[in-house]
């Protein structure tokens, strides 16, 4: 019932129907959420974007109604979307990421959860939204990048170099020059903790130090 009625209320945003007060309450509902909330038929054709598309993608929503979908995407990623959208063969909720080409001609991120239009037991189109995550992505590639950095310098230190958990106190990593100097494979180091590698005196004075680093005091 809620989907029957959420969908005659997209459609009275484009003025096909008019307006009870239910569906103007849904379309106020709609229209309010950020993310931009769409509806498209088979031939990905757009039904309804919502105005949060402005901000998202720099287009207003009437600039968009009956344009393809697939138009605004950009063409590596095409392929992908429509495996996520092919509700004929496969019908499912759809979870994909991808990017969209701006009017600017700049590329968002976004993430989209797509479910199903039906119409008398037939699917009719797929209805969604988009999360604006180009932010996140860009975190996520300078931490990659970061990784990748500190991981080079890690590897290639003249010094022999481990990881160690503070709370279990085992070794998360080791790098090749520690391997060497201990003896153990990168494998074996993962099963070994401070404990297995330094003399019983020598414990209290790391356990300390340990301490002093959750604290930040070093």
């Amino acid at each position: 019932m809620m989907g029957d009625q959420m969908n005659k209320g997209l459609y009275m945003v484009n003025d096909k129907f008019p307006g009870s007060a239910d569906e103007m309450s849904y379309r106020k509902m709609v229209e309010s959420i950020q993310d931009v909330i769409y509806e498209i038929g088979l031939d990905g054709k757009i039904n309804y974007v919502s105005p949060a598309v402005e901000k998202l993608l720099g287009y207003l929503p009437d600039e968009l109604y009956g344009k393809s979908f697939y138009s605004f995407i950009y063409e590596a990623d095409v392929s992908l979307v429509k495996e996520a959208l092919s509700y004929i063969e496969k019908p499912r909720n759809s979870h994909v990421e991808f990017r969209l080409c701006t009017r600017s001609g700049d590329l968002c991120w976004v993430r989209t959860t797509a479910t199903p239009l039906w119409d008398r037991g037939k699917i009719t189109g797929g209805t969604g939204a988009l999360s604006g995550i180009s932010e996140i992505k860009m975190m996520q590639q300078q931490l990659q990048d970061s990784e990748s950095r500190f991981r080079g310098i890690f590897e290639a230190s003249n010094d022999g170099i481990l990881l160690v958990d503070s709370e279990t106190r085992k070794f998360h990593a080791g790098n090749e020059k520690i391997c060497r100097m201990l003896g153990y494979s990168r494998e074996e180091i993962l099963t070994l903790g401070i404990e297995d590698v330094h003399f019983r005196e020598d414990l209290p004075l790391l356990w300390k130090e340990l301490e002093w680093q959750r604290k930040d005091e070093i």
